[in-house]
């Protein structure tokens, strides 16, 4: 528990320059930022050399922290501290009883003996929702959680805990999971089950979920799924995974997870057999960091039947040198295919020292180069034909601050190892040479100016497409932007310039240009204006050069009519469209608000489709709010057909005495049916909740109903299927 770590840092730093002094009188704390300490009572306090006593009642304020027992006793040759006689430690959201309290400070140990605390959720870092409760014979505290000896803990704050959960041992870490060794179930008095040991997972998101899953579906029939966490030595956990199917058979598996990774192993049983194997992990190797995925499929009947798919990735990085590869493969009874890659890097920087100030006052201007080397393989065999394919990609990048411009030498190639039919070498760049600045590092629009203006020339030799063959390329890159605002009326611009020669005799200029203005008036109320040109004039034979053409206005206008009402509508005119004879408006989109949280949220959306001269669709969603009660309302209206598209409802928050109710509904316009429903019902019961979960999803990969019924305990997680479907995929996408 937190309280006791930090009850007893604070101590140690404080005692350890304790004199005896009088009621009230406060003592200097160490430096470091100990919280000051005053001793509010003692009966009496004797000093011996570097032990010193209170007796006869001793309270200690530490901080916002109470301390108070018959005696305490303070070593400071041992830097230890001990409270005996009622000691309670309160303040700070600690609340610690206990006959002895016992803290090794310089091994940051706590001992208690016959105690009673309480673990606050924050403790836990928000893995529970309500108060934890432990009482032990014996326990003691360090930075990794606390370990219990002879103890039972509950949620349950009533006078007589409705149920608690007893054991020999008890091992309590904030961020992980709760580990019960002879563990004892007791409710309302009796003990109804006896476990050789209990695990109690504190996930974040409660996904997996530790609870029993029942159902149907298409593929696997009637089913029963669970999950169960199995403690494996002094701290480690392994879940055990057990299903039942109608359709394919038994099912087992196995997984471990820890801070360096997951590994799983699943078998089917039955008239289809499969296995699925995985494992990744992420840790220091050496000065690095090692990484790898690997994942082995045989038969898998959700992502891949009748096929074996084998996957590993591995990825090492130590500083500015990378090895990565990965190798895929996938076979069928007729057809097989392979990839693999090994890629290596290495980036550096020469010419500047590693320190700080040789770094800021050299600015930097080191030479960094990067070169990347890639071996790709790849291989497809089937029952008559077969195709490999072999290659070498080179990348190097060598870049130069020279004070006005920056100099970049780049040069790339792919190089064909085996004779490949596809081989495509359309990147290569052998070499490119370009340097770019700005009008400030120039001097020609400084910065102050609110005008900035850059600048990049290239020249190299790239690659012909359609005629495979090198073609050389003189590029030339320029533009001006900036940005006015004037009262109400902000304005921003970027022109630019793009000038391309190639050796093929052809040419070809760019000209871009974006205007963006805005007009605010009211607090939310505003009429933006944008203006995009573009204009290839020319030929280019390098696929990179090649751009569309755009001439075109769009407008968005936004009023607020009141604070909780607002319009806006949004539309455009393409001027190159109505020179081709095509209808230059574009579609136009009406928007209305009404927020008058928490008791209704709407929002309204039409648009109108120019092209075809008809309304297009509406969407309506809103938030109706009465108490606890919630409904949530998406509505999507098909004005070309005249039909409800979809409609989604979700409700929430409905409670008649001790059961809340809620529901989901997704409604199918076109198919007249429910594409998918869900209710869920809890029946409290204090500390405890009944609960019925019911899914049908008629549409959709793995298809089918599901139904729980299970009593979880409210302050631990458990998770919830509301909401999503049966991959996990959220259903709340209001009006379908």
């Amino acid at each position: 528990m937190g309280s006791a770590v930090d009850y007893g840092t604070a101590l140690s730093a404080a005692i350890r320059s304790l004199p005896p002094k009088t009621e009230g009188e406060p003592v200097t704390p160490p430096s470091g930022g100990t919280p000051p300490i005053r001793i509010e009572r003692a009966g009496s306090v004797e000093r011996s050399g570097k032990l010193i006593r209170l007796t006869n009642g001793a309270a200690v304020k530490i901080g916002e922290r109470n301390i108070t027992g018959e005696t305490a006793i303070i070593d400071e040759a041992n830097d230890r501290v001990e409270i005996a006689g009622g000691a309670r430690v309160e303040g700070a959201g600690d609340d610690i009883q206990a006959e002895r309290i016992s803290a090794d400070l310089r091994f940051q140990r706590t001992n208690l003996t016959d105690a009673r605390f309480r673990l606050s959720p924050s403790w836990f870092e928000g893995r529970v929702t309500d108060d934890f409760f432990v009482r032990a014979g014996e326990a003691q505290s360090n930075e990794r959680g606390y370990f219990v000896i002879a103890g039972q803990c509950t949620t349950c704050n009533d006078g007589r805990p409705h149920y608690h959960i007893g054991a020999d041992r008890i091992e309590i870490f904030p961020s992980d999971r709760i580990i019960l060794r002879g563990a004892r179930i007791n409710i309302l008095g009796s003990t109804i089950l006896k476990l050789p040991a209990l695990t109690i997972p504190l996930l974040e998101n409660s996904n997996p979920r530790y609870l029993p899953l029942i159902g149907q579906s298409r593929d696997e029939g009637y089913f029963i799924k669970s999950r169960f966490a199995t403690p494996v030595g002094s701290r480690e956990v392994v879940d055990i995974l057990a299903d039942a199917m109608s359709k394919l058979g038994f099912g087992i598996g196995a997984e471990y997870a820890n801070n360096s990774g997951t590994s799983r192993v699943y078998s089917l049983f039955g008239n289809s057999p499969s296995l699925t194997a995985s494992q990744n992990y992420n840790g220091k190797l050496g000065g690095g960091n090692l990484s790898f995925d690997g994942l082995f499929l045989r038969n898998n009947y959700a992502f891949a039947p009748e096929t074996t798919t084998t996957s590993l990735r591995a990825n090492y990085a130590e500083g500015g040198f990378n090895l990565s590869g990965y190798r895929t493969g996938t076979s069928t009874s007729g057809f097989s295919s392979v990839a693999e890659s090994v890629s290596l890097r290495d980036r550096r920087t020469w010419g500047v020292g590693s320190s700080r100030r040789d770094q800021r006052t050299r600015g930097g201007r080191g030479l960094i180069t990067d070169i990347n080397l890639t071996w790709n393989r790849s291989q497809s065999r089937g029952v008559s034909s077969a195709v490999e394919s072999e290659r070498m990609d080179l990348r190097f990048l060598a870049q130069q601050n020279l004070g006005a411009v920056d100099a970049e030498l780049l040069y790339e190639r792919s190089i064909p190892i085996s004779e490949s039919r596809n081989f495509n070498n359309n990147r290569d760049r052998t070499p490119i040479l370009s340097f770019k600045s700005d009008g400030d590092r120039l001097g020609w629009f400084p910065a102050s100016t609110g005008l900035r203006f850059d600048i990049q020339g290239s020249l190299g030799e790239w690659r012909d497409p359609v005629r495979q063959r090198p073609i050389s390329r003189f590029f030339l890159d320029s533009g001006i932007s900036g940005s006015r605002r004037v009262g109400a009326l902000s304005t921003s611009y970027q022109t630019r310039l793009q000038q391309g020669i190639y050796s093929d005799d052809t040419a070809q200029y760019v000209l871009r240009s974006d205007i963006r203005s805005s007009y605010q008036f009211g607090t939310q109320s505003s009429l933006n204006l944008t203006y995009r040109y573009l204009k290839p004039v020319g030929f280019t034979p390098i696929q990179a050069d090649r751009t569309g053409r755009a001439d075109s206005l769009s407008l968005d206008a936004s009023y607020q009519i009141d604070p909780r009402t607002s319009l806006g509508v949004q539309t455009g005119y393409d001027f190159y469209s109505g020179f081709r004879g095509v209808t230059p408006w574009q579609q136009v989109g009406i928007r209305a608000e009404y927020l008058a949280p928490p008791g209704l949220t709407a929002r309204l959306f039409i648009d109108y489709d120019t092209f075809s001269s008809v309304w297009n669709q509406g969407r309506l969603d809103a938030i109706i709010q009465q108490g606890d009660l919630r409904l949530t309302l998406g509505t999507r209206y098909d004005a070309r057909r005249s039909v409800w598209g979809g409609v989604n409802a979700i409700v929430e928050g409905f409670r008649a005495g001790q059961i809340t109710a809620a529901a989901l509904f997704d409604y199918n316009g076109y198919t007249k049916q429910l594409d998918s429903q869900q209710w869920q019902l809890i029946y409290d019961l204090h500390c405890a909740e009944m609960v019925f979960e019911f899914s049908d999803s008629r549409v959709g990969f793995r298809s089918g109903r599901q139904v729980g019924l299970f009593l979880r305990i409210k302050a631990l997680p458990g998770g919830s299927p509301f909401g999503q479907g049966t991959r996990g995929q959220s259903l709340i996408g209001l009006g379908g």
